[in-house]
C-alpha cells in the first residue's frame, strides 16, 4: 500500500467520523453525481468513498465466495457501502444484475447486524 492510500480501518474511521448530515445523505443519496457533491462539501470522504466502490467491486466480483472479502474489507459493513451497493445496483441494464447486488446488499446487511461468522455458520 503506498502512503497516499488508506487502509480499511481508516476509511471505517472517516466514514464514522462524519458528521451526522453527511452520513444522513449518504444514506438517501439518488445518484453518483450527488454522491460527488456530497465529496465535494466534505474533501476527507472523496477517497474514502473510492475505497469503499473498489471493495464493493472485489465482493461483487467474488459473489461465489465473498466471506474473505468481507472480512478483508469492513468499509463493506457500513452504511455507506450499503448507498453504494444501491447506486450500483440501479446503474445496471440487466435485472438479473440487480438481483445480484441487492442479494449481495442483504447479506453484508445481516453481516453487520448479525456478525460475519453468525451468517456464514461458524
Amino acid at each position: 500500500m503506498s502512503k497516499d492510500e488508506l487502509s480499511s480501518a481508516q476509511v471505517v474511521g472517516i466514514l464514522e467520523s462524519l458528521p451526522k448530515w453527511i452520513e444522513q445523505e449518504i444514506r438517501t443519496v439518488k445518484s453518483i453525481e450527488h454522491l460527488d457533491r456530497l465529496c465535494d462539501m466534505h474533501p476527507p470522504l472523496r477517497p474514502a468513498i473510492q475505497h469503499v466502490w473498489a471493495a464493493v467491486q472485489l465482493y461483487i466480483q467474488a459473489r461465489h465466495a465473498p466471506r474473505p472479502i468481507v472480512e478483508a474489507h469492513p468499509e463493506l459493513l457500513t452504511s455507506t457501502a450499503d448507498a453504494v451497493l444501491r447506486l450500483f445496483a440501479e446503474s445496471q441494464d440487466d435485472h438479473g444484475a440487480k438481483i445480484t447486488i441487492w442479494a449481495g446488499q442483504t447479506l453484508l446487511s445481516r453481516c453487520r447486524e448479525e456478525g460475519i461468522d453468525a451468517v456464514w455458520g461458524d
